[in-house]
């Protein structure tokens, strides 16, 4: 394994409540944000270089890593032979318990957040033990896993949890979405575009491990704190919904972008298929951040404004990429704005939409949006015209 500059790596031995130990690598960063455990599955052991790839870039992004074989060497040989113990999910469930208290008393990882990386049927482990460790356990990634395997366990779970799954992986897709429809917690699922169910094709693999690095970090970072700037929060009192808003300064688009989507993450939970639409040109740079806070994909969507002559802020209307035109009611009747002149000014901001999105989009069309949930993010607006053009497209 390649290892981060100043990490310290050991080899660890897990005894167990019964007879036998279990074999564990450990890679600890300087500094690290918290420790992710691999729970392995369907033959998978901790020298595979899929698990290896992923740690190298979590202990890159600042995480320990604990790659740890669920079964004993006499049990792997038995497994080897059946394929009978790797889809006993209450043993492979009790055994990451048993890693989860192994790193819990450790000297140097004892006081780190901790986090499960599931693969496989070791996902529906780790979700497992995720249910009956709701304090211990900080956030769950599973990739390409079998999270139905734990469906008894789904509705209890509340760590944060990602499924990461290739596009291509069709099976392992359709169960994942049922398996999501159970959980109650914070969740979402990340469909890794061209990819099959062991992310073999080039680059497929690192996507994956900047998808877990993101959601362990943002979630060992600000889990039971309120150290991030927030712009607004929806409160529940007494079955009402109210919305709560402050004004932040923000240094930059940037900053923005990371408060908006650390204060909107957890309302996003147990969206299908999402996909973030940034509005350009601001809203581009907002909707990145919002897009990788929740691991969803990001297109973009051009709508051009018509701004009043007197008042460029102020806006009659908008007009989307396939040139339809929304009005703002209050103002078709001004004196300045005949009807044929919003007729040329539409047909020109529809023009000014197709050059945009095709010079955003390297020519690119939009994808589909049908079945998904889409979260469409702009920087701010003074009307609302286009972001309700938009909205409507």
């Amino acid at each position: 394994m390649v290892r981060s500059s100043g990490s310290l790596a050991r080899h660890g031995l897990i005894t167990l409540d019964t007879s036998g130990a279990l074999r564990a690598d450990v890679d600890i960063p300087e500094s690290p944000a918290g420790v992710v455990i691999f729970v392995h599955g369907s033959g998978s052991s901790r020298l595979s270089p899929r698990n290896q790839n992923v740690a190298s870039m979590l202990n890159s992004a600042g995480l320990a890593t604990v790659l740890v074989d669920l079964l004993t060497p006499d049990e792997e040989a038995v497994d080897l032979r059946t394929a009978a113990l790797r889809f006993n999910i209450p043993l492979l469930t009790e055994r990451v318990r048993q890693v989860v208290d192994w790193v819990a008393a450790d000297e140097i990882m004892g006081g780190m957040k901790c986090g499960l990386f599931g693969a496989s049927t070791g996902a529906a482990a780790a979700l497992a033990c995720a249910a009956h460790l709701p304090d211990q356990i900080g956030a769950v990634v599973s990739r390409g896993g079998r999270p139905d395997l734990a469906f008894d366990d789904l509705a209890v779970v509340q760590s944060p949890t990602l499924f990461i799954v290739g596009e291509r992986d069709r099976e392992v897709l359709e169960l994942t979405r049922t398996a999501a429809r159970r959980m109650q917690c914070e969740h979402q699922i990340a469909i890794i575009p061209g990819a099959t169910h062991l992310f073999e094709e080039p680059g497929r693999l690192d996507r994956v491990a900047e998808l877990a690095a993101s959601w362990f970090v943002r979630h060992f970072t600000y889990a039971g704190t309120r150290d991030a700037p927030h712009v607004s929060r929806v409160i529940r009192s007494n079955g009402q919904h109210h919305t709560e808003s402050s004004l932040v300064p923000f240094a930059d688009r940037d900053a923005a972008g990371m408060a908006l989507a650390h204060a909107i993450s957890g309302a996003l939970h147990g969206l299908v298929d999402p996909i973030v639409v940034g509005l350009p040109r601001g809203g581009v740079v907002v909707a990145a951040h919002v897009a990788r806070t929740i691991a969803a994909p990001m297109t973009v969507l051009s709508c051009r404004k018509i701004g009043m002559p007197d008042q460029p802020e102020l806006a009659l209307g908008a007009v989307d990429e396939d040139g339809m035109l929304l009005t703002n009611p209050d103002l078709q009747r001004h004196p300045a704005m005949s009807a044929d002149r919003v007729e040329k000014l539409a047909a020109a901001a529809h023009r000014e939409a197709q050059s945009q999105a095709s010079f955003l989009r390297d020519g690119h069309p939009l994808p589909g949006f049908a079945g998904r949930d889409v979260v469409l993010v702009d920087d701010g607006y003074a009307t609302g015209m286009t972001a309700r053009t938009a909205a409507r497209f």
